[in-house]
């Protein structure tokens, strides 16, 4: 087996991105550049060079449209309502052609994350009830995935594959928690893997193109204020010590 390199895994990344804009292009979707990608994009015009992941999101229902329709001999798209070995709140990209290992299991490979744009309630007592009843259930399902990794590690995971149901209905719960404002009618969102930060639908409602590496995708026109939400100054560099990749830094490999 061989092991990708950081090199490759960025390559393999910047080709999905590429296929997303080409599939939401022809299929009438909205996505965005976001966290990290975003900010590699305003700041050095293609990928942090320290960072090691590509981030995109998307309101609901065009996020929700891609997981159920998108289909590639390439790629494949994961989220908690297809996939049990999956365990997170969003969605992602996958590379088919790659795989991780967890033990003697092996699990899904080199992707690109795709975060969902929920909608959102007006007030903030409803806001922070929101955040209660979510982050309740995520901070169990974090501890179920470190049992589920450590047991597969040392070899002790009894089941063929990586799958868990009690860590995929958590998930679940998650999502239809997070999906409880209907997006089309909300004044506010929240832009889910953006931290906990509520904004106006407004500042997502117009996407403008931006260089990132050779090609042009799309960011949010309001990327400045939505980048200090998130960032502050984010054109101030971190210190030396903080530059370091800190995704893909684990054993992904190619299938052949």
């Amino acid at each position: 087996m061989k092991r990708i390199s950081l090199e490759e895994a960025k390559y393999l990344q910047y080709e999905m991105l590429k296929e997303i804009h080409r599939y939401t292009e022809s299929h009438s979707l909205t996505y965005f550049l976001s966290a990290g990608t975003l900010l590699g994009a305003v700041r050095h015009q293609g990928f942090i060079p320290w960072d090691d992941d590509i981030d995109i999101i998307m309101p609901q229902p065009d996020f929700e449209k891609l997981m159920r329709e998108y289909i590639s001999d390439r790629y494949e798209t994961v989220w908690c309502y297809n996939n049990l070995e999956y365990e997170y709140p969003f969605g992602r990209l996958y590379d088919k052609r790659t795989y991780t290992k967890i033990g003697r299991h092996q699990g899904l490979g080199i992707f690109i994350d795709i975060y969902v744009i929920f909608g959102a309630p007006m007030t903030k007592v409803e806001q922070e009830a929101r955040f209660h009843n979510a982050f309740r259930h995520i901070f169990l399902r974090r501890f179920l995935i470190r049992l589920r990794s450590g047991l597969a590690n040392r070899g002790l995971w009894p089941m063929k594959t990586l799958n868990c149901r009690w860590i995929n209905q958590l998930t679940r719960e998650i999502y239809e928690g997070l999906s409880v404002c209907n997006y089309t009618d909300s004044d506010y969102i929240h832009p889910y893997g953006g931290g906990k930060h509520i904004v106006k639908k407004s500042l997502y409602e117009k996407k403008i193109l931006m260089k990132f590496c050779d090609n042009l995708f799309y960011v949010p026109a309001c990327y400045d204020e939505l980048l200090r939400i998130t960032y502050g100054d984010y054109m101030q560099l971190p210190p030396q010590e903080a530059r370091h990749p800190y995704h893909i830094t684990g054993d992904f490999y190619w299938k052949k």
